[in-house]
């Protein structure tokens, strides 16, 4: 299932992230940790709930899902340098391609509208 969600997730902002990471990772001078990877590691993150960044690297070294998926360990130091080295506009334009991609539909609530998925 998380598999599932994982790639539903990330099928929207694949051609983005495709076609910015060499540039993302030109601008920001990256050698060992680049936007792409990045981007799919921080997803994982959030799909099975993992509970830090100084969890991740663990996880990486021994989640078979982290292989299955083509995730592969980074250290703690350059995960959290990623934080910084990519600029946050970035993940503000994926967030914007997901969020636009999807077929929501607004409910009146109180005071203020909601937004559910229309799946």
């Amino acid at each position: 299932m998380n598999q599932k969600l994982f790639t539903i997730l990330l099928q929207p902002i694949e051609a983005i992230i495709a076609s910015l990471s060499p540039i993302i990772d030109h601008e920001s001078l990256s050698q060992k940790l680049f936007f792409a990877d990045f981007v799919r590691k921080l997803l994982f993150v959030y799909v099975e709930q993992v509970g830090s960044l100084r969890s991740l690297p663990l996880e990486l070294k021994t989640n078979a899902k982290c292989w299955e998926w083509g995730l592969f360990y980074t250290p703690f130091s350059t995960l959290k340098d990623g934080f910084s080295r990519f600029d946050s506009k970035h993940f503000k334009q994926l967030f914007e391609t997901a969020v636009a991609s999807m077929h929501l539909k607004r409910i009146k609530g109180i005071g203020r509208d909601r937004v559910i998925s229309g799946h």
